[in-house]
Parts: structure tokens; C-alpha cells; sequence
């Protein structure tokens, strides 16, 4: 019983860090919706998502400047957190 009460708050971390994640993409200078962020992290999770509407802009930016930014924020959190 034990373990499945533990279990609970790492679910709804989990889902708070994907959250946190998907909504600090789409905050910045270019206006990016959240529908067209989950669009390019789907595509590039598996090219069957290939959505052509979407400005190659708005990928570029998200892949290459926006989310490595939040990962290296993320690797210092935990850095900082040891």
C-alpha cells in the first residue's frame, strides 16, 4: 500500500514538468501558440505528426534556441539542487 501512495506525487511531477516545459516554450519575443508547440515536439518525436501549415520559423526557434535553453535551466536546477 505504501508504494502506491508514493507513486502519486511522481505522476503529478512528472506531468508538471512536461507542463512547465511545453508552456516556457511558447513564452518569448515570436508569437508562438501552444498548439504549434506541441505540433513541432510531436514531429520531431516522429515525422508521422508532419504538420505543413506550421512556419519554419516557429521550428527553428523552438528546437534549436528556445528548448535547449530550458534543458540546460533544467540540468543547472538539478546541478544546483545536489
Amino acid at each position: 500500500m505504501k508504494i502506491k501512495n508514493s507513486l502519486l506525487p511522481v505522476i503529478i511531477s512528472i506531468f508538471a514538468l512536461i507542463l512547465t516545459v511545453v508552456i516556457s516554450t511558447t513564452v518569448g519575443y515570436a508569437h508562438i501558440t501552444i498548439g504549434q508547440t506541441i505540433k513541432i515536439l510531436l514531429n520531431t518525436i516522429h515525422p508521422f505528426f508532419i504538420i505543413p501549415d506550421l512556419p519554419i520559423n516557429a521550428e527553428i526557434n523552438i528546437l534549436y534556441v528556445r528548448f535547449p535553453r530550458i534543458l540546460g535551466a533544467g540540468l543547472a536546477g538539478m546541478g544546483l539542487s545536489l
